[in-house]
């Protein structure tokens, strides 16, 4: 399953490739502002093929920038 990136908040080059913040739409909703997304640390080898992924947190569009003290 795939889903459509919404926007790239961070990337690092490492030894080995590089590493990558991505925030991900996992569930279009009406109004858009209720949006489920999800941010994710992907991990990519020199070629640019994916090594590892890894959920990082789950929340609303509306909601971005929101600090939950986790």
């Amino acid at each position: 399953m795939s889903y459509p990136i919404d926007g790239v908040t961070g990337v690092k080059k490492v030894e080995d490739g590089w590493e990558l913040l991505m925030t991900l739409i996992e569930l279009t909703r009406i109004p858009s502002s209720s949006d489920v997304l999800a941010e994710y640390a992907v991990s990519l080898d020199r070629t640019g093929e994916i090594v590892s992924y890894k959920q990082i947190q789950r929340f609303l569009r509306n909601q971005v920038g929101i600090d939950d003290g986790e």
